[in-house]
């Protein structure tokens, strides 16, 4: 009849998408909330969180968060498509690269030109990439090589 459902409302809390895990959980602890909305830098909702997230979080990144890059040969490594662009070039004493990227995978992606499907190759410069793993549109292993000095 004259229920106040208002009453059983709060306002949103809101944090940064760039927030750490950990960060964002001890704030959830400090102020005893569960539920947040991630927001971008000009202040647009990019989705939510929970505290139940950032559980599951830390438990998969636990288990099996693994090293962005793996030497398979004395030339050849595995490489996570979202490693970022300047780590990769550092990590593998490449040349600087003329352009912005923010992954490997942007790279790959953009020097291929298409989105790319399991087993695509390219070569630039004294390195050769193939796309060994690819999740519907999305790119998540590569396989690199340098082939020159």
């Amino acid at each position: 009849e004259n229920f106040d459902w208002t009453a059983l409302t709060r306002k949103p809390y809101y944090v940064p998408e760039n927030k750490s895990l950990i960060s964002l959980f001890r704030e959830f602890r400090l102020k005893n909330i569960n539920f947040a909305m991630v927001v971008d830098e000009y202040g647009n909702t990019t989705g939510a969180v929970t505290a139940r997230d950032l559980l599951r979080g830390f438990l998969i990144g636990a288990k099996i968060q693994e090293p962005p890059i793996k030497k398979i040969e004395d030339r050849k490594f595995i490489v996570d498509a979202m490693m970022p662009f300047d780590e990769f070039v550092e990590e593998l004493s490449l040349p600087p690269q003329d352009g912005f990227w923010t992954t490997a995978g942007s790279y790959f992606i953009e020097k291929l030109g298409r989105i790319p499907q399991k087993g695509d190759e390219i070569e630039v410069g004294k390195i050769k990439m193939k796309a060994l793993e690819v999740e519907e549109r999305s790119l998540k292993l590569l396989e690199v090589e340098i082939v020159g000095e």
